[in-house]
């Protein structure tokens, strides 16, 4: 909007209209955001649970076909849905500002955006507290907890997953409890503690189980393995991998599926299987690129070209590790780029 019609459409709206009308006029905009977003985020990730938003104020939802689209809209309204939920936590409606949190959550995560994650739910867990209810209180301890391990900052990560552990067990939300397993392995592996990550993923597994949801099995599955994988347990790995993508491909989960065929990448390569490796790589490089994923893009290419660098193919590995530094620095995570820009550097040592 040109920024003379927004100043008379703001002079207008302030002459004509009462506090009132305002406010109720806000909060239909607020509910197109919210529903909106909540109708994309599922797109983005159809088998991820549904929270309950309840009916819009006299609006409804932008239309979206399929993913793509949810991925598109994203994309072009993020500055505004920041920017709602900013006037939630001003107005003080803590219901739709936890909301809006919840729903860009997927895609902060597919497009690396650690900062706005994390700023998004510390917003929306203060207002969660604030609300008071038992389940929005339990889910924003849960995914704060979770942002913190997405900008590497173990330590509040554990503070907040703990705490979201204890409010799923006293709620006997086995759900939650498992969601938060899977988070805290993820934590104790980025500390270099795989065996304590594996029995958190193990946690996760049999809850997932009993609770007879197979994407959530085979995403429980895939962490299990990882977590061998890192233990150099590569059988006990590839078992729980193949387990986990016949799984994803049966129920159409393609980020799961992405994720498995990374994990036996890994597997492969440091295995020995290089050109085996190199083929899952690519097939996770493919859905990752078509999901929009680009997040976990950077560091299947990092591995991609590890494997090529083992095969001597170094051209091949520069290419894919100098790709793997752009992302991370559009995304802004410096510490994975700067550890790819001395591999790289180091592969110019050996050429010279």
């Amino acid at each position: 909007m040109h920024d003379l019609v927004r100043l008379y459409a703001m002079e207008r709206g302030e002459l004509d209209f009462s506090p009132e009308a305002l406010d109720t006029a806000l909060r239909r905009l607020i509910d197109f955001y919210l529903h909106t977003a909540g109708t994309a985020d599922h797109l983005l990730r159809p088998h991820r649970h549904l929270i309950e938003l309840g009916p819009p104020a006299d609006c409804g939802p932008q239309p979206l076909e399929d993913s793509t689209a949810a991925l598109a809209w994203f994309d072009a309204e993020h500055p505004c849905l920041l920017a709602a939920q900013r006037l939630t936590m001003e107005k003080g409606w803590n219901t739709p500002a936890w909301q809006l949190a919840w729903a860009m959550d997927t895609f902060h995560y597919l497009r690396g955006l650690l900062d706005d994650h994390l700023s998004v739910w510390r917003d929306g867990f203060d207002a969660a507290e604030k609300l008071g209810q038992p389940l929005a209180r339990s889910l924003s301890h849960w995914r704060l907890g979770h942002a913190h391990a997405f900008a590497g900052q173990s330590g509040e990560a554990r503070h907040y997953l703990l705490r979201a552990l204890s409010l799923f067990e006293m709620a006997d939300d086995a759900v939650g409890q498992a969601h938060t397993h899977d988070s805290l392995g993820w934590v104790w592996s980025e500390l270099g503690d795989h065996q304590r990550a594996l029995d958190h993923a193990e946690r996760a597994l049999d809850l997932q189980r009993s609770l007879r949801d197979p994407v959530w099995e085979a995403n429980a599955l895939n962490a299990v393995a990882w977590y061998h994988a890192q233990l150099s347990q590569y059988a006990q790995a590839h078992g729980h991998c193949e387990e986990a993508l016949t799984l994803f491909r049966r129920h159409g989960d393609r980020h799961g599926e992405a994720a498995t065929l990374d994990s036996l990448g890994y597997i492969a390569h440091h295995s020995g299987n290089h050109d085996q490796a190199l083929d899952h790589y690519r097939k996770a490089l493919t859905i990752r690129r078509e999901t929009g994923n680009a997040h976990q893009e950077a560091d299947t290419l990092v591995r991609l070209g590890d494997t090529h660098h083992a095969l001597g193919r170094d051209i091949e590995a520069r290419h894919a590790w100098q790709q793997a530094v752009e992302k991370y620095r559009a995304q802004g995570r410096s510490e994975e780029a700067q550890r790819v820009r001395l591999q790289l550097n180091a592969l110019d040592a050996e050429t010279v």
